[in-house]
């Protein structure tokens, strides 16, 4: 019965067009196949004919949800499934055809799909619902940097005035922690996943330096700073923790 309901949609009407695509050598093909086909039942050429009708449309740069016009909003979606055709429904939905579109009577896309293929149609609608998972992201920056040392490099070689040891944790106060002795603050402070920032105050100067981790030791960095009337940058640098 339901079947019947979206083949009295298709066989109405001219089209409506909507949005673009662009089609691919693989939707020739199944043209191709699909006109070769001989199908028996009445109900498949009622289908097929409205395919080869909407198809080559697509092909030739019309939307892929190109519905016929005063046929209650029929797609070409709802074409393959009432034909359950696998291979042209899973490039209609591989190509971003509306797998929740309805016609103006309510038919929905999954209400069309028809035996023998019905399984498989429906495990691709079923699919393409379904939220993609996001990768989650990694979280190499440490929590904690107490007993951590962290030295910068440029062009491969080490800054050897920009080596630290966070003897207390994340943040120092100690003169020493910054090898010159004139140091009062370092202070390190976990900003993202992969992100961090380290604050180094020396008299009436401070650093920043941003830090992305692309492991658990090591990076890329650059830096800011500013002091005595003075400002200062530097990119390029990376960095590595132990």
């Amino acid at each position: 019965m339901k079947t019947l309901r979206c083949l009295i949609a298709l066989i109405m009407g001219g089209m409506l067009l909507q949005g673009t695509v662009l089609a691919d050598a693989e939707l020739d093909q199944l043209i191709a196949q699909l006109r070769r086909t001989q199908y028996t039942n009445a109900v498949q050429k009622a289908y097929q004919k409205r395919l080869l009708s909407i198809l080559p449309s697509i092909s030739n740069g019309a939307p892929i949800d190109t519905v016929i016009a005063n046929a209650n909003g029929t797609t070409a979606l709802h074409n393959a499934c009432g034909l359950s055709h696998v291979e042209i429904v899973r490039w209609l939905v591989n190509h971003g055809a509306n797998t929740q579109a309805k016609t103006a009577k309510g038919a929905s896309v999954a209400a069309c799909v028809a035996q023998p293929n019905a399984a498989a149609i429906n495990k691709i609608l079923v699919s393409a619902k379904s939220p993609k998972t996001a990768p989650v992201a990694a979280n190499m920056a440490p929590q904690s940097v107490k007993g951590k040392s962290i030295t910068f490099w440029k062009n491969g070689a080490p800054l050897s005035d920009q080596s630290y040891t966070f003897r207390q944790g994340n943040k120092n106060v100690l003169a020493n922690n910054i090898p010159n002795g004139y140091g009062n603050a370092l202070n390190y402070t976990k900003t993202g996943n992969n992100t961090a920032q380290i604050v180094v105050e020396e008299w009436e100067s401070s650093t920043t330096y941003y830090l992305t981790f692309t492991s658990p030791t090591e990076g890329t960095a650059w830096l800011e700073g500013s002091g005595e009337g003075e400002e200062w940058t530097a990119a390029g640098l990376t960095f590595t923790m132990d």
